[in-house]
């Protein structure tokens, strides 16, 4: 098998957390308002 798990199994990850803001509207550029931007959570993986 050349899955994704045989591919990381016994490496380490640093789980880190984080957020973004996505803009509702596109093609406006920096004069959106913060309240038509959307909270975008994500987590990201780095290999020790």
């Amino acid at each position: 098998m050349n899955g994704l798990y045989d591919i990381i199994k016994g490496k380490q990850f640093e789980e880190t957390l984080g957020i973004y803001y996505e803009d509702d509207l596109q093609d406006i550029g920096d004069s959106v308002d913060d309240i038509n931007k959307t909270e975008v959570r994500v987590i990201t993986y780095t290999q020790q």
